[in-house]
């Protein structure tokens, strides 16, 4: 779609009184859109904070794999409350039907 149109393309995406629209450019096989957002690089960096502690020389990945949790998993273990339950009157009402259709042929 943006390479057969080319121009302002309109979007749903609004905030209050602003709309979100950009404009398209093709040139061939490359596309450009353009937009009033702020580029990457113009955009405000996050403020550094020292809460991060950084990884040392001294901090050496482990070569042992991550310890299991013990026991199955809450997913993993089968309950008695399944979502489809064949009972047996329905299932001799359904063969008894079937046996009664095919006789009326």
């Amino acid at each position: 779609m943006l390479k057969s149109n080319n121009g302002i393309m309109n979007t749903l995406a609004t905030n209050g009184d602003k709309k979100f629209d950009f404009t398209v450019q093709n040139d061939g096989e490359d596309v450009t859109l353009k937009t009033r957002a702020p580029a990457p690089e113009e955009a405000a960096d996050a403020p550094k904070s020292s809460k991060h502690k950084k990884p040392s020389a001294d901090d050496a990945p482990s070569d042992s794999p991550a310890d299991s949790p013990d026991g199955d998993a809450a997913d993993q273990t089968a309950d008695d409350n399944a979502s489809v339950r064949l009972d047996g009157g329905r299932l001799v009402a359904m063969v008894l039907s079937l046996c009664l259709g095919l006789l009326l042929l």
